[in-house]
């Protein structure tokens, strides 16, 4: 697999990135989609800045203080660095295919992560994948760099990316042992082992997320105890779940397309036994060989379809090295010339399924599964209206200027906190039976507010919390809101006026 560098980036090529950036942005200045319950939680932690949250680590609240104190607290203020670190993703992964594979291979890996319904989703919404994958990208783009190199700067690069990665999302801590099974495998490579600087740009990463890793113990470990419930699963008797294999299987086909996610899977059988160098077994240690881990986990429990994303990088860059024609075709094997023959028809599938990804916000609502468990959409729309509705509520209660908004759960707390008037401070009431279930039970109840009202909003087929009744003089039920989401269904919720709260359980 011969590489090629070259101090120039084409026109073409600044033109492709530029292009999809503006295009990426002007998406989110015109969606209808309100924030997820998702974006808007983390938004929310961004007006505590900490080392630290309940289920993350603190970068995604890092970025979104920057963002909105630079914008304003908007959606699309929010939205907007999703745009960025998905662009500057691809833009890594061009680089990284540039220097091992050459210009076309890494722009075709580039294109094939880009024509998918998960790159369009990435881009939009700002949750922890898009700073993850960035980093992650980035990161194997300097682990290249300094395996084929030599002194201390690539190493720096690498364990500032990493770490930086590290604080986006624990996934990132499956970069540092495969970096290693790599350097320890690759003849050419492994010469680095000998040298100080892989050590030392790990003990740089460990200092990195040292912070992170003191916040956790002063809070109990909380967010390796949240992790930890998502491998519950594992222990269960039965060997192998066939249907959650099934599931996972199956998202990957929607968020890569059909034809793309078996092209990537193809992609490491591509190349013949010869030309297996070490550039593609860097390519397996770090994308293909996790990737064959979540497969194997996916047997045991239910995997959800963002958790193996970085890990498809490695897997496109392959890709794109067979499908490139500057790859001679002697190097590639049956499958190979398969994968090169394939390679347009899934781009022309990614791309019709992209834009129909892009579109489903403005077809679905008028159509009779608009609202209905069927709509994709659905969790991102509404929500606007949701509190306005809850700002006309407030205005005709008594004593408006001293009422406490209130919800059971999280989701409908972030909801009421960004797109209510004001963007007022709102609280998850603390669980029935002392659980800490989100980064709201972490923080303090309000302060200082005895004797104020509280306006309890509750989904109709939640039950009411019953830890409610001692803390306030009484409680009364004072009516519903319904928020329409299209023929197929509504969001509906039950308010509840808690009079006068004597104290904060």
């Amino acid at each position: 697999m011969a590489t090629e560098s070259a101090s120039h980036i084409s026109f073409p090529t600044i033109f492709f990135f530029t292009g999809l950036l503006l295009l990426r942005v002007a998406y989110i200045l015109i969606t209808p989609l309100d924030l997820s319950p998702d974006e808007a939680y983390y938004w929310d932690w961004s007006r505590r800045l900490d080392w630290g949250y309940y289920s993350k680590p603190p970068m995604v609240a890092w970025i979104n203080w920057f963002s909105t104190s630079l914008l304003g607290a908007k959606t699309w203020t929010i939205r907007l660095p999703a745009a960025v670190l998905s662009t500057g993703s691809l833009f890594f992964v061009f680089l990284a295919g540039r220097k091992i594979f050459g210009e076309r291979a890494g722009l075709l890996a580039a294109f094939a992560l880009a024509l998918t319904p998960g790159a369009s989703i990435t881009s939009l919404v700002m949750t922890i994948d898009a700073p993850l994958i960035f980093f992650w990208t980035m990161s194997l783009y300097f682990l290249w760099k300094a395996a084929t190199s030599s002194g201390p700067l690539w190493w720096f690069a690498t364990a500032l990316s990493c770490g930086l990665g590290l604080l986006s999302k624990q996934t990132m801590a499956a970069f540092v042992p495969f970096s290693f099974l790599f350097l320890l495998l690759a003849k050419g490579a492994r010469h680095h082992l000998k040298t100080a600087w892989p050590y030392l740009a790990a003990v740089i990463v460990m200092m990195m997320v040292s912070p992170f890793l003191l916040w956790n113990m002063k809070h109990d470990w909380i967010t390796f105890v949240h992790t930890s419930h998502h491998f519950e699963e594992v222990g269960r008797e039965n060997l192998i779940n066939f249907r959650s294999f099934a599931s996972f299987a199956g998202s990957q086909l929607l968020v890569f397309t059909p034809i793309t996610f078996l092209l990537l899977i193809l992609a490491p059988f591509a190349y013949y036994r010869s030309e297996r160098t070490d550039a593609y077994l860097f390519l397996i240690c770090t994308g293909i060989m996790p990737l064959a881990c979540v497969a194997i986990l996916s047997f045991k429990q239910s995997v959800n379809a963002n958790w193996p994303a970085p890990f498809y990088v490695s897997a496109a860059l392959l890709l794109g090295a067979a499908a490139s024609p500057t790859t001679e075709a002697a190097k590639l094997n049956r499958v190979g010339k398969i994968i090169r023959g394939w390679f347009k028809p899934a781009m022309i599938l990614g791309l019709s399924m992209t834009l129909m990804s892009l579109c489903l916000p403005y077809i679905v609502p008028a159509t009779s599964i608009g609202g209905s468990k069927f709509d994709l959409t659905r969790r991102l729309r509404g929500w606007n209206k949701f509190g306005s509705e809850i700002d006309k509520i407030i205005a005709q209660l008594p004593q408006r200027q001293k009422i406490i908004l209130v919800a059971k759960r999280r989701q409908t707390v972030s909801e009421m906190a960004f797109y209510c008037q004001g963007h007022p401070v709102a609280y998850q009431w603390p669980d029935e039976n002392g659980r800490i279930r989100s980064q709201y039970h972490l923080w303090n109840g309000p302060q200082g507010k005895k004797g104020w009202n509280a306006l309890f909003v509750i989904q109709k087929n939640r039950k009411f919390p019953s830890n409610t009744r001692q803390h306030f003089k009484k409680i009364l039920p004072i009516g519903s809101i319904d928020i329409p989401l299209g023929r197929g269904g509504s969001r509906a919720f039950n308010l509840y006026l808690g009079h006068e709260l004597q104290n904060w359980p």
